[in-house]
């Protein structure tokens, strides 16, 4: 799917979404797509909020002359991929017009995002992104995860089905795979097994009882998941010359000297 026109939506179109509208054009303007951003409940004509004002402006991107709009059937059918912020957004937009697999995503950006953290949020969403209008990057990613041990298998289920904020279904394999992929794929390949060691085998170290699932890491110290971002990696890099953790570049390395795509890890 060839996806030139992109459609950022949140609640009121004051936030979020303008600044993830900021983002795009910014890196993607000049080389021929069509962005723009709405809201669910859109306040109609309302300056974006001054936080979100502030917070782009101290990154050097200026969306104070930004008015929000409501989102509508004729937006909906004009553009080609349209990034929302929440489930219950996804769900609303299901709704009222529909929804198929190439066609939407989630992002979840504050305000108050520190800034390593948003890069790696970006980062995450931007392979959602790939993987919602990429056929045959969702057939790869279902490879990947096919191929990793039950061990691997049954942490991701652990972690995703129990976390208590996360709560997914572990049923949807459509999500489960499209997550495995993302939590993979947002930071450079080196951070890989410090990440699901730390960050993922830690929140079950400290939150749950589950012995067996980190047991498991404790065992092979998250080198199964190093594997398949490898595998990952490499597909994303000879499809695109994009790599894990490297997404941000597009919006923030403009102008800089660098190599036509980013290095592998």
């Amino acid at each position: 799917m060839n996806f030139k026109k992109i459609l950022v939506v949140c609640a009121g179109n004051i936030c979020r979404s303008p600044m993830g509208e900021a983002f795009f054009k910014q890196a993607l303007t000049e080389k021929g797509y069509t962005i723009d951003s709405a809201g669910i409940v859109g306040l109609v004509n309302h300056p974006a909020d001054d936080k979100a004002i502030k917070v782009m402006a101290d990154i050097g991107i200026d969306i104070s002359e930004h008015r929000g709009k409501r989102l509508n059937d004729k937006l909906i059918a004009e553009f080609d991929l349209v990034l929302v912020m929440t489930q219950r957004q996804v769900n609303e937009v299901t709704r009222q017009w529909g929804f198929s697999k190439g066609r939407g995503a989630i992002a979840s950006i504050s305000r108050e995002t520190a800034n390593a953290l948003r890069k790696k949020l970006l980062t995450h969403e931007a392979f959602h992104g790939m993987y919602f209008v990429r056929p045959q990057f969702r057939e790869y990613t279902t490879k990947v995860y096919a191929d990793m041990p039950d061990g691997a298998r049954q942490f991701i289920r652990t972690y995703f089905g129990k976390h208590r904020i996360l709560r997914y279904d572990i049923h949807n394999q459509y999500l489960l795979e499209n997550e495995f992929m993302a939590y993979l794929l947002q930071q450079p390949l080196s951070e890989v097994t410090s990440y699901v060691q730390w960050n993922m085998a830690g929140y079950l170290r400290r939150r749950l009882h589950e012995p067996e699932a980190l047991a498991y890491i404790e065992k092979i110290k998250g080198s199964d998941f190093k594997i398949a971002a490898r595998a990952l990696n490499d597909f994303v890099y000879a499809e695109t010359g994009l790599v894990g953790g490297r997404v941000w570049s597009l919006a923030f390395e403009r102008g800089a000297e660098k190599h036509p795509f980013p290095p592998k890890n």
